[in-house]
């Protein structure tokens, strides 16, 4: 490890004791987000069907997983926690509404990127890395996946 890359990772984890915490689950906001963001319907799957918040803790256990994305993921779930401390349980416009303010700024903009980005990895990644059960990801599009497939998780 470069040691530039070193002391960004050792600050990081030394804020982590430091973000604001409360009595909300930063996973269920989480949860709800990707619930919103990729709804069922009559041709696709929705969230939780894909298994997308399991695929990204377990993602988030592996040890080459972006540490700032840990940080900045539970970060803006906390911030968006704040917004509205009822998020989890407002209907599908409310939420909108919310995240709609909460990508007016730069944090909410790029924590929302980085959901999008985590929950289509989680659609269409092979089923071996947690996501795309079933894979109902693959049949929602009609892919095939190729061959040779993993034949366990990142790199085993």
């Amino acid at each position: 490890m470069k040691r530039r890359s070193f002391l960004i990772l050792a600050t990081l984890l030394a804020l982590i004791p430091f973000v604001p915490t409360n009595s909300t689950n930063r996973w269920e906001i989480i949860k709800a987000t990707f619930d919103h963001l990729f709804p069922k319907n009559s041709r696709f799957k929705g969230a939780q069907d894909f298994h997308l918040l399991e695929f990204l803790k377990d993602s988030i256990d592996n040890r080459y997983f972006d540490k700032e994305d840990i940080f900045l993921l539970l970060d803006g779930a906390q911030k968006l926690y704040e917004i509205n401390n009822d998020f989890e349980f407002l209907k599908s416009d409310e939420k909108e509404k919310i995240l709609r303010q909460f990508e007016q700024n730069n944090d909410g903009q790029l924590w929302l990127s980085k959901m999008m980005n985590y929950g289509l990895e989680g659609i269409f990644c092979d089923p071996i890395y947690g996501g795309n059960h079933n894979q109902s990801g693959w049949i929602a599009v009609a892919h095939h996946p190729g061959v040779p497939r993993p034949k366990g998780r990142y790199g085993v």
